[in-house]
């Protein structure tokens, strides 16, 4: 197993909002390890990640981001890339894995989600049981949000929210949310307009 911590915690992120509020948030950011699904089929959306990514390490003090190799297309591509973020967390000696990803808009995604984790977790302890007394455990803190809640925790929390720190599937709906959480605290609009790279599907799905 690779030099880690039960201390630290791997954090999947795929470039979204809810994962910069989550570096932004956490009490020990220092603590977490940033990992995302392997690269973009894009060539110009992996940069955007990468970029959104290296900011928000740079900015919380996390370190290198990971990269999970082999995550490709497919059907199946949202529970390949948690069993892989648990097998690296698991090289690394992580306590735990955080996955912010949010469906409070979609009742039956949200509770497929927290099965997946839950039906993954319970797999990861059975083949762990060898390696270690208490495999990582996966968080989803955020699961029951909707976007609007994660704007509000956005703009509560002050995170940098202008060009190139963050990438959302539907950028639009994401900039919009951040609007209207400044103007329900009565705050007159940013000088600086909330901007969203828009990215493909799995940003969103991965957080």
């Amino acid at each position: 197993m690779a030099n880690g911590s039960g201390d630290t915690i791997l954090m999947i992120d795929g470039g979204g909002l809810s994962g910069l509020v989550a570096c932004a948030t956490h009490p020990s950011p220092e603590r977490l390890r940033l990992w995302r699904p392997g690269p973009a089929d894009d060539p110009a959306r992996e940069r955007q990640i990468a970029e959104a990514l290296r900011k928000r390490a740079d900015a919380y003090g996390i370190g290198d981001v990971l990269v999970g190799e082999g995550v490709g297309p497919g059907p199946l591509r949202a529970t390949r890339a948690l069993l892989a973020a648990c097998e690296q967390a698991l090289r690394l000696g992580c306590g735990g894995v955080l996955w912010p990803v949010h469906h409070g808009e979609d009742t039956r995604t949200m509770c497929a989600e927290a099965d997946r984790a839950r039906l993954l977790g319970f797999l990861v302890g059975v083949d762990a049981g060898g390696v270690r007394a208490r495999p990582p455990a996966i968080e989803t803190p955020y699961l029951d949000l909707t976007l609007i809640q994660i704007a509000d925790l956005a703009v509560d929390t002050d995170v940098p929210l202008t060009d190139g720190w963050w990438v959302e599937a539907d950028a639009a709906a994401a900039e919009e949310a951040i609007r209207l959480a400044r103007a329900r605290r009565g705050w007159p609009p940013a000088e600086a307009p909330a901007r969203a790279v828009p990215g493909p599907e799995i940003a969103r799905r991965t957080a």
